[in-house]
């Protein structure tokens, strides 16, 4: 049995409540054989007036079998193959004389019976039309079939016997051993899954069944069993200790997957806040393309209501530090599960005693400290991992005070708290040994030894080399150690290229750690470049460059690059603008620029980028066609050889004009320009598919493919980026 949900609008408190309101479609159909081996005392006629609620006399033994007291049971009809006789259609002649009398033996299969559950949500007649849909599939094969609707409340199905031999004559001849096979099982839940889907679909209902397994859907889940009633007439013990086999089955199936679902939204959530927010800037940035914002401009957190917009202005110009404030914040609510925006920051900055002069991030660090001691005590260990370790003094200490004087009893709190950031930071020994100039202390090079035995060859100053770690990972707040070291230099010999000598290897350590700040730490990122060797800064700025540029752009965004030069600030600037603008194939037109041009021994740069779409975006030929023509007019001798030879593949230069002999040259010297600077053999004009294979499939016909470089006057009009299609 399987179940597929609909997917309902709203919050889940909602979708709870429309899901106890509204009944759900479950897929239920079983396929039984019933023999005289496992009931002594079936009897085909007795097993059909209970189903059909009706009152009949047994012709064989006389007995009455009255069952009109089922008054569950809706609708009842027998349907015939054709060329069956019509006396079957007769439930005594067919089920007491013709099964009952015609089956001699003591194990013989009187009847096959399908019970099928039907949608609640459809009304009784829409319900009738599935299951005779049904029915007559099975009566295409041949079979006989009595069936019987129940309307039982919140458990509407339908009962269908059917016999098990073929039709000879007018009598039954021999038994069909292929209606017991898998293959028309399969078939049945198929067709019975369509009828039903069918019928929601006609009633305009979103839900729909499905009759495969969880390992068909690809599902990893293990079924629950199906249980049955308590009591159905058996009171033998096998039976009811198989039933409480099932039920344990189905309970423990339920604990397992609550647990599963719990720990599943748990681990989700901070990606699930993480893509919520993602998609609210790409929405804010998508029409934000010119180049005129300031680059040490804060940005604004998307999609913000007029509230935000004035907490997040007040912020800026009371507190010029308060991007870095929303940010320390902004990490310790989320790793708490609690709400952290501009007007609640606001709203707590102005409770604050601005006399006493004291820092405003610390303050704000103890208020929540004392929020969790108090109201939630169970989250005071995940608080102590997530405030700076630098300030978890100067936090304790005004929380001892208020402890003190308010709730002694969440002392101990506090103090574990305390001692658990104690224990993962470095001892007091080991701070004591550190130079009072605030050097870093001197590392035990032989621990160190064995970690770079693999590249020691490249090595000529374990001091520097060693120390270097050190200093950019205790300028981001992580931990640094030979077995981390070993497992660095582990991943690169595991790789394609090795450093060639000690420079190298230092990047290859370290750039880990730079690309950790720039994401996850951007109020340290400053910090790391400081801490690397001045003759590798260069190369690490344009590392966080690269990186700034293709992540999302957040209030961390504008902390980060604080720490670049300002070109490489403006450069960050003008990636982030073309990636939210352009789409992934308009932006595979950026490496292939840069290729030419470095052909050429220039540089091009995401600015350049930026600024050639703009002055581009109104060409009639696409801003894209533009540039290319452009340089192709622009360059001459060997720069424009060079440049020829990286022309993107859906790039073709169009065929000189021809003129018949003795025909009038209308600009000579134009014509002579173009031949001398044009190639020497001709180049054959490619084909509209050739031109845009890279994007279109070549099956496609012209009259199907759109000019991929054309930019639609709406497109423009509605923010898109210069170039971008409609």
């Amino acid at each position: 049995m399987c179940l597929i949900c609909p997917s309902w609008p709203g919050s889940a408190y909602r979708v709870r409540e429309q899901r106890r309101a509204i009944p759900m479609a479950i897929y239920h159909l079983t396929a039984k054989w019933h023999t005289r081996s496992k009931n002594k005392k079936l009897r085909a006629l007795r097993a059909y007036a209970y189903r059909a609620g009706a009152r009949v006399i047994d012709p064989l033994n006389s007995r009455v079998y009255n069952s009109t007291n089922k008054k569950e049971v809706v609708f009842c009809e027998t349907l015939l193959p054709p060329g069956a006789p019509e006396w079957m259609r007769d439930p005594i002649e067919l089920w007491g004389r013709a099964v009952e009398g015609g089956e001699r033996r003591s194990d013989s299969v009187l009847f096959a019976e399908w019970v099928g559950a039907l949608p609640n949500e459809l009304d009784i007649e829409a319900c009738k039309a599935i299951a005779s849909a049904f029915v007559n599939d099975l009566v295409v094969e041949g079979m006989v079939i009595s069936w019987a609707l129940h309307d039982k409340p919140g458990n509407r199905h339908f009962h269908a016997m059917a016999t098990t031999r073929h039709i000879k004559g007018e009598q039954f001849g021999v038994k069909n051993h292929r209606w017991r096979q898998l293959a028309l099982l399969y078939k049945t839940r198929e067709r019975f899954a369509q009828h039903i889907n069918e019928a929601l679909e006609k009633a305009g209902f979103p839900q729909r069944v499905t009759h495969k397994s969880y390992a068909d859907l690809g599902i990893d889940r293990e079924p629950t069993k199906h249980v049955g009633p308590e009591y159905s007439g058996k009171q033998d013990t096998p039976y009811q200790a198989k039933r409480e086999d099932r039920m344990r089955h189905n309970r423990r199936v339920k604990t397992v997957y609550q647990q599963r679902s719990k720990r599943r939204r748990a681990e989700a959530r901070p990606s699930l806040v993480a893509g919520v927010q993602a998609g609210k800037l790409m929405t804010a940035l998508r029409d934000q393309l010119d180049d005129s914002r300031e680059a040490s401009a804060a940005p604004l957190t998307p999609s913000m209501s007029a509230d935000a917009v004035a907490a997040h202005e007040y912020m800026h110009t009371e507190e010029p530090g308060a991007d870095e404030i929303f940010l320390a914040m902004g990490r310790v609510r989320a790793g708490l599960g609690r709400q952290w925006n501009w007007p609640t920051l606001a709203a707590q900055y102005k409770r604050l005693d601005k006399k006493s002069g004291g820092d405003v991030l610390d303050t704000l660090l103890v208020k929540d400290l004392i929020w969790v001691a108090s109201r939630s005590p169970e989250q005071i260990s995940e608080f102590g991992k997530l405030v700076p370790r630098s300030r978890m003094a100067n936090i304790a200490t005004a929380a001892r005070a208020w402890a003190h004087s308010s709730q002694p009893e969440v002392l101990h709190l506090i103090d574990s708290m305390v001692a658990g950031a104690a224990a993962a930071s470095p001892n007091d020994s080991d701070k004591q040994a550190m130079p009072a100039s605030g050097a870093s202390p001197e590392p035990d090079f032989l621990s160190y030894a064995d970690a770079f035995t693999p590249l020691a060859y490249l090595i000529t100053d374990m001091a520097a080399l060693v120390g270097t770690c050190q200093q950019v990972a205790r300028s981001i707040e992580k931990k640094i150690s030979p077995d981390i070291l070993a497992k660095r230099i582990n991943r690169l010999l595991a790789g394609d290229t090795w450093p060639a000598n000690q420079a190298q290897l230092l990047d290859a350590l370290i750039t880990g750690e730079i690309v950790f700040a720039a994401k996850r730490r951007q109020h340290k990122l400053a910090d790391a470049l400081n801490a690397v060797p001045p003759d590798h800064r260069s190369h690490f700025e344009h590392v966080v460059a690269s990186v700034l540029g293709a992540c999302v752009v957040d209030a961390g965004h504008a902390v980060a690059s604080r720490a670049l030069p300002a070109q490489a600030q403006m450069e960050v600037q003008a990636e982030c603008n073309v990636r939210m603008a352009l789409s992934d194939w308009q932006l595979a037109d950026y490496p292939i620029r840069c290729i030419a041009m470095k052909a050429m021994g220039k540089e091009y740069l995401w600015s350049e980028f930026q600024r050639d779409i703009q002055r581009h975006a109104q060409h009639h030929s696409g801003w894209q066609t533009a540039w290319w023509q452009e340089k192709q007019v622009t360059l001459q001798g060997r720069e424009l050889a060079a440049f020829r030879k990286h022309l993107p593949a859906w790039f073709g230069l169009p065929r000189p004009q021809q003129y018949s002999l003795a025909a009038h040259d209308p600009n000579p010297s134009m014509s002579m320009t173009r031949d001398l600077r044009g190639p020497k053999a001709a180049t054959p004009e490619p084909s509209q598919s050739e031109a845009v294979g890279c994007i279109y499939p070549a099956h496609l016909t012209t009259e199907h493919q759109p000019d991929p470089w054309h930019v639609h006057p709406a497109a423009r009009d509605n923010g898109a980026a210069p170039g971008a299609t409609a």
